[in-house]
């Protein structure tokens, strides 16, 4: 049996209360999939790590060719965005956030994304209310 065709689709996830505008707001680019993420403390950072597209390439000229430039005279040094390679080789994008600095981000975030043309969460055409059809 041939293995069915993969499509990108939200899932909800429980996250911090603290980072979740911001997950929200990444959510809006569509390869974009959050991994991990932590509000962070009064003495800590905010961090999310995600993944985006088919590999390392797709992610690296989303952290450095669209995101972070975006992002960087908007909010200097309040954050810092980074592509690692984790222990088991994968590469990953993590972003960490100043205490207190969360919104200001999200803002950022969401402009980024308007200038992109992208204004709206790309949601399921399902829901409990909604009868889903086969397409």
């Amino acid at each position: 049996m041939a293995p069915h065709e993969q499509v990108w689709a939200k899932v909800n996830a429980p996250v911090d209360r603290g980072i979740a505008p911001l997950i929200e707001m990444l959510s809006l680019f569509p390869p974009l999939q959050t991994g991990s993420s932590c509000e962070g403390s009064e003495t800590q950072p905010a961090t999310v790590t995600f993944r985006y597209g088919d590999g390392w390439r797709e992610l690296t000229e989303f952290v450095f060719g669209r995101l972070g430039p975006k992002l960087g005279p908007r909010v200097g040094d309040v954050m810092d965005l980074s592509v690692e390679v984790t222990t088991w080789g994968d590469a990953v994008g993590r972003l960490r956030i100043r205490p207190g600095c969360i919104q200001q981000v999200c803002d950022a975030v969401k402009l980024a994304a308007q200038e992109t043309g992208i204004t709206t969460l790309h949601r399921s055409e399902c829901s409990d209310d909604i009868p889903c059809t086969s397409q």
